[in-house]
């Protein structure tokens, strides 16, 4: 492989995001060697990109000038070099929802804080638009370009919406309009669907409140939770009902929460839901909408363990500083022209 193919290689890998799936092929002694795996860390800077597959954990490791990419195999004593990167085929990308509500779209977590020129490809048409003045907010009207803060639903794509950054992964969008105007919603849910909204109109009060007793360091971990459980609660939500889709939930933000208390609640409350709906749907029906609650209670519980720790980690620097200088609190660090997407999560084959 001349120097131009590799650097053309290696740009091309710079826009596949996490959770992308690849078939890769490698070369070493004139022996080709092809194996498929799932993207589960990266570096948006450079074409740097870990793969799982189903028996090994392989990295993609490019050259300070991209000349080439290395195929290395990491163990728990040593990292065994596999041979030179000769190809990638992408198989799957990942498809993230961007709730259309009165406030604006909530943009996906991977978009968060997106600055600089960005490529929207709609199904119509393609156009930049440019976010140097701020990056995307966790609500924001700007995720697919400047469409007004009320727009006509007919401006709004039908089919996944690509976002490409000058820099880093491209991501694909599937827009849903979730506004409250009731000409836009209509919908029938096929059992009682109340405890459900109270439950997601909770978690929306929680996620956008400002936070002044949790520590820096777990806030965006403590949002990002409830991010998961929100999408698991309106996933959930959307499976109960027959025809349309259900609104996102009006609130206002939630007043200095207690946090700990509430996670506490909520997963009581879900839990009773998960009963109530168990009991009145039949098991076809029940089943689509039981696995997105289920991943919303998972969230819930690590939430809940989030915050114990944490309680716990005041608890002993309260009882203890008077005797000795304790170090700070750790900083934890959460590590954040492509085929049909699928589904997020979903890596069935296209």
């Amino acid at each position: 492989m001349s120097d131009y193919q590799a650097r053309q290689l290696a740009l091309n890998l710079q826009t596949i995001p996490p959770e992308a799936r690849l078939e890769i092929t490698w070369t070493d002694d004139n022996t080709e060697t092809t194996q498929t795996g799932v993207v589960t860390d990266h570096d948006p800077e450079t074409a740097y990109r870990k793969l799982e597959t189903d028996d090994r954990t392989l990295e993609l490791v490019p050259a300070g000038d991209q000349s080439q990419i290395t195929v290395t195999e990491p163990t728990a004593t040593t990292t065994h070099t596999l041979g030179e990167l000769t190809a990638v085929d992408i198989e799957a990308v990942p498809l993230f929802e961007a709730p259309l509500t009165d406030e604006g779209f909530e943009v996906p977590e991977p978009l968060l804080d997106l600055t600089g020129y960005v490529t929207v490809d709609l199904p119509t048409r393609n156009h930049v638009i440019n976010l140097a003045d701020h990056g995307l907010q966790q609500t924001d009207y700007r995720l697919i370009g400047n469409i007004g803060t009320d727009p006509d639903p007919d401006l709004l794509p039908d089919e996944p919406t690509a976002i490409r950054p000058d820099t880093g992964p491209h991501y694909h969008i599937k827009v849903i309009d979730e506004r409250t105007n009731p000409g836009n919603h209509e919908y029938e849910p096929k059992a009682d669907d109340q405890e459900l909204l109270t439950l997601r109109r909770t978690v929306r009060s929680l996620k956008r409140a400002t936070p002044t007793t949790l520590p820096d360091a777990i806030e965006g971990n403590v949002h990002a939770r409830f991010e998961r459980t929100a999408l698991g609660l309106r996933a959930a939500h959307r499976a109960l009902c027959t025809t349309g889709t259900p609104p996102s939930p009006d609130t206002d933000p939630a007043e200095d929460p207690n946090y700990s208390k509430a996670v506490v609640d909520l997963e009581t409350e879900l839990e009773a839901c998960m009963q109530t709906l168990r009991a009145t749907l039949d098991p076809d029906d029940w089943q689509p909408v039981e696995d997105p609650l289920t991943e919303a209670r998972f969230e819930l519980r690590n939430l809940q363990q989030l915050l114990v720790d944490v309680d716990t980690d005041d608890r002993n620097t309260a009882t203890t500083t008077t005797n000795s200088n304790l170090p700070d609190m750790p900083q934890w660090i959460i590590e954040p022209n492509a085929p049909a997407p699928v589904q997020r999560g979903n890596h069935d084959e296209e």
